[in-house]
């Protein structure tokens, strides 16, 4: 911290830049997790118990092909491949 007349003031440009780089801080936890979800080459889709996807990041539109406004709010099963000649089964 800078000092004014002998009490702590405000944190130097040092000590913020510590801070913004702590990758310890939990204040900063949901943006490091933010980045990490968003810059991942895998797909990474939250969905609700009913199946709903409610995140769908850039990994996710890679592989699938969908943009996230087309596949959140949609089912999860958007993402199962339909079979055109489905196997007959004997009942």
């Amino acid at each position: 911290m800078s000092k004014i007349d002998g009490t702590e003031a405000f944190p130097t440009v040092e000590e913020h830049r510590e801070k913004d780089t702590d990758l310890r801080d939990p204040e900063l936890a949901g943006f490091w997790l933010a980045s990490l979800v968003d810059s991942a080459d895998d797909a990474i889709i939250s969905k609700t118990l009913e199946g709903i996807i409610t995140s769908w990041n850039k990994g996710a539109e890679r592989i699938f092909g969908y943009k996230p406004e087309e596949a959140i709010g949609h089912s999860v099963t958007l993402l199962i491949p339909r079979m055109k000649n489905p196997p007959s089964y004997p009942s």
